[in-house]
């Protein structure tokens, strides 16, 4: 028997290429119907024949790669920032 490193993980545990490819396609997938959704927002809150002064799509897109980007060590402390002032805002929108 081989003895494994006590931080690897068994081979059976492991993401296929395909399974890996077909998560990325799902995330950009959600990023590109977040954008689409957002810029749509942006469009129909502008006054007409006027540029948008509400772009909320910029600000999510930067929140989205900030998770990414921190969602090794960082990621549950950022994560739990980003809770924190979604319900900050909801508790003054009531």
């Amino acid at each position: 028997m081989v003895a494994q490193h006590p931080h690897s993980t068994p081979q059976d545990f492991r993401a296929s290429p395909l399974a890996t490819a077909r998560q990325r396609l799902l995330q950009a997938l959600l990023v590109a119907g977040v954008a689409f959704l957002a810029s749509g927002l942006g469009i129909l809150t502008r006054p007409e024949s006027q540029l948008a002064t509400f772009w909320p799509t910029n600000a999510l897109l930067l929140g989205l790669f900030l998770l990414a980007l921190l969602a090794g060590e960082l990621g549950p402390p950022v994560q739990r920032v980003f809770d924190l002032s979604f319900d900050a805002a909801r508790q003054l929108t009531r």
